[in-house]
């Protein structure tokens, strides 16, 4: 009996050496990952800024040009013009043409102007406006020499004015340039993120820096981040600034002048419009997500060959089932023992 409780402690304590040897060989192995320290300032403010510093060499700065600001150009009758683009697709339209996405209260028939030539523009509304007083539309113009395409850097569109009845042209700049698909050789980023928007305090900072690391471990290349600064918290803005200061996170400052009330989600269509608009061309694959959305891989190391895999010529669309999940024991550290999942969504 005494043999068999020495043979049983010998065995316990080899079994507690083996794991604690699996743990250091485990640890070294994932030394390559980014890291995140903690500090604390002297006035005992833990700023994102100085508390979150991300252990990287020079070389690995994001050298990718961001996009241009997004601007609100007012045309008659109080309504928006924004990102005005070429596109040399032939797309929906069936011919190349200028797109020029507008906020506008109602459909109506706005007209296109370049030098001295008006050409009639057709006018479609996005759907996702859930008939709010301020809908999203796209008014297209088809130019009369494919050939100008290529060297227009402004156009005019016009609406017709209720207060002055009269049709009133305005100038937008060209934004965006599309160019056709055969054009497009390379992409610089494999995976870009759009995250329309941010505001307020929704979201902390430890919260964000979850989302974007986890991603860029996903092979996510970029981040594109919709905020109204002035309504930022203070954490929040610093922590968005240092990564875009890596060239990781490319920060658009969205505050078009309406009523938040009038039209749908703050405008959350708008956003979602100009990124899928400044992510053509740059990066191969695109996903729109909420900083509390996150695409979970179930077989392949990463979702960017996932996507690799899933996405070839012969598929028209992928159907990701949804899982709600909610944290029961907030005690840290919390892990997926500690949370509750519910059915799928899609399911429920």
């Amino acid at each position: 009996m005494r043999k068999a409780i020495q043979l049983l402690f010998l065995l316990v304590f080899g079994l507690f050496l083996l794991s604690l040897l699996i743990s250091y060989f485990y640890l070294n192995s994932i030394q390559s990952l980014p890291k995140l320290s903690a500090r604390v300032d002297s006035n005992g403010d833990d700023s994102i800024d100085e508390s979150i510093i991300l252990e990287k060499t020079e070389n690995e700065i994001l050298d990718v040009p961001f996009g241009p600001p997004l601007n609100f150009t007012s045309i008659g009758n109080g309504f928006l013009a924004f990102s005005a683009y070429v596109d040399a697709r032939d797309g929906n339209m069936g011919y190349p043409c200028v797109r020029i996405p507008v906020i506008a209260t109602m459909k109506q028939n706005f007209k296109c102007r370049l030098t001295d030539r008006e050409m009639e523009g057709t006018t479609y509304e996005l759907s996702e406006n859930h008939a709010m007083r301020y809908r999203v539309y796209i008014v297209n113009c088809k130019l009369p020499d494919e050939k100008e395409l290529k060297r227009i850097k402004t156009i005019e569109i016009g609406a017709f004015n209720t207060k002055t009845a009269k049709l009133e042209f305005t100038v937008v700049p060209i934004t965006y340039r599309i160019p056709k698909e055969t054009e497009i050789k390379d992409h610089p980023l494999r995976y870009s993120v759009c995250l329309p928007q941010l505001f307020g305090n929704i979201y902390t900072a430890e919260r964000i820096v979850e989302f974007i690391e986890l991603y860029r471990l996903q092979g996510a290349g970029r981040f594109h981040v919709y905020v109204k600064k002035e309504s930022l918290d203070t954490r929040v803005s610093r922590l968005l600034n240092r990564y875009s200061k890596e060239g990781i996170v490319e920060v658009i400052n969205f505050h078009p002048d309406i009523q938040e009330k009038s039209i749908w989600y703050h405008g959350q269509l708008i956003s979602v419009t100009d990124c899928h608009l400044r992510t053509i061309g740059l990066a191969k694959f695109v996903s729109f997500n909420d900083f509390d959305e996150f695409f979970i891989p179930m077989t392949n190391d990463s979702l960017l060959s996932t996507l690799e895999e899933l996405l070839s010529n012969n598929t028209g669309s992928i159907r990701v089932p949804t899982f709600y999940m909610s944290i029961e024991n907030k005690t840290l550290p919390i892990t997926q023992h500690n949370f509750k999942c519910s059915p799928q969504a899609d399911e429920v």
